[in-house]
């Protein structure tokens, strides 16, 4: 009976001293920083990635939001990947003004594979990106994603999470509830860390990596069904800070 008392209360120890250590951090997100200075001034060339799974109703869409970006045309490619597709997405992409890579694998089926896969190719072509983003084909993006993303590339970050959010948090109980999800998550999860140097973790869409950090291992190299997670695990390990960026509308 002694050692369930002394398990019970080490638990209960345990989560108390979690939680308040998740409600100090989050009660930095109140405080404003000052902006970092940028390192360099330049407007760097950037590759939009986007992996899609028989996503022909949405992704005209995400094309079509990204080539009206606030940002010089000739300085960034888009990029759709057309991964074990049985409709039209890859002619829906094409149509839409985008680069498509139509990709083929019934062993090697995830998100993560995908990128791995047509990573590999630009860095073995050695294209002549800065950075990389990767959306998902129902995202919409704002118009100053491109700004932003360049400006914290400036500041010498290397790996930024975009701000998520709702395009119609007022349609319905479920979009609202998602809304205040991303309101909350984003401000009192990724600004407290980011006020505070510490890392937050990728949520899968809308998110920058320095195209140099990916070269040294030959490809993104994630093997899970959360890719974002494990390159951010990844990251962490190594003592490297990722950061949050502007934001990445969603449908």
């Amino acid at each position: 009976m002694d050692y369930l008392y002394i398990l019970r209360e080490a638990l209960v120890w345990t989560i108390t001293i979690f939680w308040l250590y998740q409600i100090m951090v989050s009660l930095c997100s109140l405080v404003k920083i000052k902006d970092k200075p940028l390192k360099v001034s330049k407007d760097h060339k950037f590759m939009a990635i986007i992996p899609a799974h028989n996503e022909e109703a949405v992704v005209g869409n995400l094309v079509e939001s990204l080539k009206k970006q606030n940002y010089n045309k000739e300085l960034y490619d888009i990029y759709v990947i057309a991964d074990n597709c049985t409709d039209n997405t890859a002619k829906v992409a094409k149509e839409a003004g985008a680069i498509v890579y139509e990709r083929f694998n019934n062993d090697e089926k995830t998100k993560g594979y995908a990128l791995d896969w047509f990573l590999q190719q630009k860095i073995e072509e050695n294209a002549p990106y800065d950075a990389f983003f990767v959306f998902d084909a129902d995202n919409i993006v704002d118009k100053n994603f491109i700004k932003n993303m360049n400006k914290k590339l400036c500041q010498g970050e290397d790996v930024v999470q975009g701000y998520r959010d709702i395009k119609n948090p007022t349609d319905s109980w479920i979009t609202a509830g998602y809304a205040i999800f991303y309101w909350t998550m984003h401000r009192f999860y990724h600004l407290a860390r980011y006020n505070l140097g510490l890392s937050p973790l990728l949520n899968g869409t809308g998110f920058m990596v320095r195209f140099d950090v990916i070269k040294p291992e030959g490809g993104l190299k994630t093997v899970t069904l959360t890719e974002d997670i494990e390159f951010s695990l990844k990251r962490i390990i190594k003592g490297k800070r990722l950061r949050l960026g502007n934001r990445c509308h969603l449908l």
